[in-house]
């Protein structure tokens, strides 16, 4: 099942890269996050930690681009816990829009998807929908992103959330 999602991902981001007007480039970014638990997960979890690839493919000349993504995020269990509880685990599947704010580096995007658990002892579903709006900003000459987002893991005992920092290299056009 994994394993056809990616590659679902992947054949899109192709898809729509071949339909991409030629003078604008499709990115693809990688990199960590670290964030927080929010809500009720911050009472069993500490920390988050993970990473993220995505590509970004350019809809408009103006600076609107269709992403598609997929990462791995670790919620890392509270010392209270711990022989208790195992770290969460969820591989974040997301299609999205990213759009920057006009002649500036400055972005927002928003995406939605599935996350799958990949625990083996974990009582709720193991695919779940998720959605996580970012606000961020582009450095060096646009080649590395900075974001901060909201993430929530909807499932039917509530929502498994994070806040959290990432910075990802990109590859591609400028």
């Amino acid at each position: 099942m994994k394993k056809i999602l990616l590659l679902s991902v992947l054949l899109t981001a192709i898809y729509f890269h071949s339909f991409a007007q030629s003078a604008m480039t499709t990115r693809v970014s990688i990199g960590p996050e670290i964030g927080i638990p929010l809500g009720d997960a911050n009472q069993i979890y500490n920390l988050t930690e993970g990473f993220s690839l995505k590509v970004e493919v350019p809809i408009t000349s103006q600076g609107l681009f269709f992403t598609v993504g997929a990462g791995y995020t670790i919620f890392n269990v509270n010392s209270n816990y711990s022989g208790y509880i195992q770290n969460g685990q969820y591989i974040p599947i997301e299609i999205g829009i990213k759009s920057y704010f006009r002649d500036s580096p400055v972005f927002v995007e928003i995406a939605g998807g599935l996350s799958i658990n990949n625990n083996d002892n974990y009582t709720a579903e193991k695919v779940a929908f998720i959605y996580a709006p970012a606000l961020g900003f582009s450095v060096a000459n646009n080649t590395v992103d900075i974001s901060v987002r909201y993430e929530g893991r909807s499932e039917s005992g509530g929502t498994i959330s994070q806040a959290a920092l990432g910075v990802a290299y990109k590859f591609g056009g400028k």
